[in-house]
């Protein structure tokens, strides 16, 4: 209880949910504690390539969705062979190659941007790219998420160890009406 308690927020407090756990435990499952509280905020990093290989299409869908994470703290980077953060309305620049080690850097606090450094861990880092770069091994692979764009190198999928890697393509306004 210890344990669990040092991991709450300030005004927060475990409680244990009797309906849910009343089902549970009637389905022959372990009883659960819930966390009650203030609503915890994802801080997210979410890195997209900008070098000369990404798809101009896929760079606008992804600018398009600045801001529109709700529920999380984002700090929105650009790379190539530099890191370049930007916000909602601000366009990207890029077209050198691409180096996931400054954004590894950067993530872990290694690296300072415009003299910042980030002082906090991310819940989770989406790197969005064409995989097309030195493969790099964060100390946290667990929290990364590879978003890898048509004809790209999947390489995180083959990864050891292995890291959450998925392919996309981008979606255009049209293709979201009902």
């Amino acid at each position: 209880m210890d344990v669990l308690a040092s991991k709450l927020r300030p005004g927060e407090r475990l409680i244990y949910p009797k309906k849910r756990g009343a089902l549970l435990a009637a389905l022959g499952h372990d009883p659960v504690l819930a966390r009650r509280g203030p609503e915890r905020v994802k801080r997210l990093v979410i890195a997209l390539d900008t070098s000369g290989s990404m798809p101009d299409p896929v760079v606008r869908w992804v600018t398009d969705l600045v801001g529109q994470v709700d529920g999380t703290e984002a700090r929105w980077l650009s790379f190539d062979g530099a890191i370049m953060p930007f916000r909602p309305g601000q366009s990207v620049h890029g077209g050198g190659g691409t180096d996931f080690g400054l954004v590894r850097d950067y993530v872990e606090g290694r690296l300072a941007v415009n003299g910042e450094r980030i002082d906090d861990h991310p819940d989770a880092v989406i790197v969005l790219t064409d995989g097309h770069a030195p493969p790099i091994t964060p100390a946290e692979p667990d929290r990364w998420i590879w978003l890898i764009t048509p004809g790209g190198d999947d390489w995180p999928d083959r990864h050891r160890p292995p890291m959450a890697c998925h392919r996309v393509r981008p979606v255009a306004p049209d293709d979201l009406s009902p």
